[in-house]
Parts: structure tokens; sequence; C-alpha cells
């Protein structure tokens, strides 16, 4: 079973970005806006967004926010295909 997940986190690793990188502009305007932003869900959705940005993996960002690593990959979907941080 270890093997497997050694598997996953090397594909994680080596595997490219889904998504295009934010421009700077972006990634100063979510900063801003995380700066300011009272709802901490929005908050946790926008440092994911920023963590994935970095290059991290869904796990190591589900890590850092206590939550699961599907529900990193939702957030970072979300935003990246909706534009969408604020929860349903």
């Amino acid at each position: 079973m270890r093997s497997y997940f050694l598997y996953v986190e090397l594909f994680l690793y080596i595997c490219p970005m889904k998504y295009e990188p934010l421009t700077p502009q972006l990634k100063q305007a979510l900063e801003k806006q995380h700066k300011s932003e009272r709802d901490g869900r929005v908050r946790d959705r926008i440092k994911a967004v920023l963590f994935y940005n970095q290059g991290h993996s869904y796990r190591e960002i589900a890590r850092w926010l206590l939550v699961d690593d599907e529900t990193i990959r939702r957030y970072v979907k979300d935003y990246f295909n909706n534009n969408k941080l604020k929860p349903s």
C-alpha cells in the first residue's frame, strides 16, 4: 500500500499544472481580497488557489487547510473554470 502512495505522490509531483498560472495582477488581487475577506470559507478557497498556483499538490494543500484533497480539487476547479470563490 505504501508503494501506491509513493507512486501517487511522484505522479502529482511530475505532472504539470492543469490550469494556467495566475497573472501577477490577479495574484495580487487575490492576496488583497484574502486580507479583507471576512468569510473564512472564502479565505480558504483563496489560499487553496494561491498555493496551487505556487505548484503545491492538492494533498499538501488539503493537509495544511485541514480538509479533504477532493475539496481542494473542487475549490481550484471552481475558481479556474467559473471564477467562483463564494461557497454555494
